[in-house]
């Protein structure tokens, strides 16, 4: 029994030891898979952050490289702004790659990228404009500077568009109001750089396309919860016109709703539409293209202003060719000037203007005349170093049409200098007169052999047929000067005849008020003196608004003692949308359409 006993013993003891070493075994194994799985997780994590930093460098790398080539586009934008043109390959080649910290641009390039073409644009907001067209890439490819270091290249192509701004049927730089209360029609491009208010007392019919800048109301600015009674219809994509019927900016859906019931052919800002600013250095001073000269001009004021670009100045009644040398302005037909001095009453005003007169048809045969297409500049100043002596007189005072007058720069604020354009029915050659001064058209003008002509001023007053015809009903005493006497006619007897105007016309106004005044809208921009009530106002060309008058102060009133409205024929110079016929010297905008966007890597 101790024998067995024994045997037993030993037999588990043999066993226990054998277990113990199944044991270690098991447990040296389980702490080498432990291990190993630990060095393979740290290897993974290891992996994992090098991944994650190569990410976060390429990513780096990418937006660095996008950044740059929009930073790119900006600067060929506004370079190609202040220069009023396309860039040469020099001015691009020095455009510097932005300074950003942790990246290096090893590629950074803003070119041409194809020809300049001419002709309608195929999309975008202004499709069917006429622009020219220059497209361009920039390439910025970026790497990150400290390890682990990331690369990414970005392209970005875009379309550089340079659009002759009298290709618009109507443009302002403020806000639009289209507000008549006749039936009106409009067959040209609308566009707002602001708001546009549009309503009518009876239809307003818009036959193109309409864009702004911000937002679009179907009410008035200056009373907007006055009825408007009338109906405003505009053309969708397939010739039918939609009625607006209240849908404007204020409506939710607004976005949605207006490309549905016009096909694209209305947006707003909510869809996009950006500003159209002029190509010059400053857009936010339009006013400084139509300003004389100064002698603190630097290089982007002569850039800007007409001023530098005028064939001939015709300036305090003297005429200089754009050296600034003398020019005879007397026509060898009547042996007679094609420039006098005459004074008119303006009712709008309450003021006498001291008008500068230029007979276009003498001026088209006069020597100083370019005899070609041709700016010319005319305004009335104070004797300066800038500006002669009014016809070469010691006294500077004025020609003797304007004794008796306190002079505009004395403070009185009874006169204002002015500009009339007479005789103008068939002009010698296209032209555009300019000036700072507010300018009248008297009667026809441009409606024989019809040219490129635009007319550039603080503000235009278009002045009929009749105007200053002395043998006319009710008029005073003449006292040697019919304009004057006709102009301080009673409105009754200040009575229009139908007149005709091709030409386009860049001009002032003055604001509207909410809930106190109106500015007249886009129907009387051009303003008018006379009773035309029954008499039309034909007018073909281009309506363009781009600042506030700062001279023609004067705010519109309708009726006694100023004026009543013309019937308006009016339509856009469907001509301007050839560049071969539009006025010399037209003003562009531009815009910028991205074409392409590509990653490299």
């Amino acid at each position: 029994m101790r024998a067995d006993r024994g045997e037993h013993r030993r037999e588990e003891a043999r066993l226990f030891r054998g277990e113990d070493g199944m044991a270690l075994l098991i447990t040296m194994l389980a702490l080498f898979i432990v291990a190993l799985t630990g060095i393979v997780i740290s290897r993974i994590a290891q992996t994992e952050i090098e991944i994650a930093g190569n990410y976060r460098s390429v990513n780096r790398a990418f937006y660095a490289a996008d950044g740059g080539a929009e930073y790119g586009l900006n600067e060929l934008l506004e370079l190609g702004r202040a220069k009023a043109r396309f860039p040469t390959a020099a001015e691009m080649a020095a455009i510097a790659a932005p300074a950003l910290a942790g990246i290096n641009y090893s590629t950074f390039t803003v070119a041409a990228s194809g020809a300049q073409t001419t002709g309608p644009l195929t999309s975008g907001f202004y499709q069917g404009l006429v622009a020219v067209t220059q497209p361009f890439t920039v390439t910025a490819t970026a790497e990150t500077t400290a390890p682990p270091v990331g690369t990414s290249t970005v392209a970005m192509t875009a379309n550089f568009d340079i659009i002759p701004i009298f290709q618009f049927a109507i443009f302002y730089e403020e806000d639009l109001e289209i507000l008549p209360g006749a039936d009106m029609w409009l067959n040209g491009r609308v566009h707002g750089n602001e708001d546009i208010y549009i309503g009518s007392g009876a239809t307003l019919t818009v036959d193109s396309m309409m864009t702004a800048a911000q937002d679009i109301f179907n009410f008035r600015k200056d009373d907007p919860a006055a009825l408007m009674s009338g109906t405003v219809q505009i053309r969708d994509s397939t010739g039918a016109f939609q009625a607006m019927a209240g849908l404007d900016s204020t409506d939710p859906d607004w976005v949605t709703e207006a490309l549905e019931r016009w096909d694209g052919n209305v947006r707003s800002g909510e869809h996009d539409v950006e500003r159209l600013n002029l190509t010059i250095e400053d857009p936010t001073d339009p006013h400084r293209i139509i300003e004389p000269a100064d002698v603190g001009d630097l290089a982007a004021d002569q850039d800007a202003k007409m001023w530098y670009d005028a064939d001939l100045r015709i300036i305090n009644g003297q005429g200089f060719d754009n050296a600034g040398n003398p020019v005879s302005l007397i026509d060898p037909v009547t042996g007679t000037s094609a420039v006098t001095e005459t004074v008119v009453w303006d009712s709008r005003e309450q003021k006498h203007m001291l008008t500068t007169e230029v007979d276009m048809d003498k001026l088209g045969r006069a020597p100083g005349y370019p005899g070609t297409e041709a700016i010319v500049y005319v305004g009335g100043y104070e004797p300066s170093g800038t500006f002669p002596n009014w016809n070469g007189g010691a006294s500077g005072v004025g020609p003797a049409a304007w004794d008796g007058y306190a002079t505009p720069w004395s403070g009185t604020g009874t006169t204002e200098f002015a500009v009339k354009l007479t005789n103008g029915s068939e002009l010698a050659d296209a032209t555009t007169v300019v000036s700072d001064n507010p300018t009248y058209i008297r009667g026809d003008y441009n409606t024989v052999n019809k040219k490129g002509a635009a007319v550039i001023a603080d503000a235009v007053t278009v002045l009929s047929n009749r105007w200053g015809d002395v043998n006319g009903d009710g008029d005073t005493t003449d006292a040697g000067d019919g304009d004057l006497a006709y102009s301080e006619q009673v409105l009754n007897d200040r009575n229009a005849w139908s007149t005709t105007v091709n030409a386009a016309v860049m001009l002032g106004n003055t604001d509207s008020i909410p809930g106190t005044e109106y500015n007249g809208g886009v129907e009387n921009v051009m303003r008018f003196l006379e009773r035309w009530s029954g008499d039309t106002l034909t007018y073909r060309g281009s309506i363009i608004d781009l600042w506030n008058s700062t001279k023609a102060l004067g705010t519109w009133i309708y009726g006694d003692p100023i004026y009543t409205a013309p019937d308006r024929a009016w339509s856009f110079d469907t001509d301007f949308l050839d560049p071969a016929n539009l006025p010399p010297g037209t003003p562009n905008v531009y815009t910028i359409r991205v074409i392409g966007w590509e990653r490299e890597h």
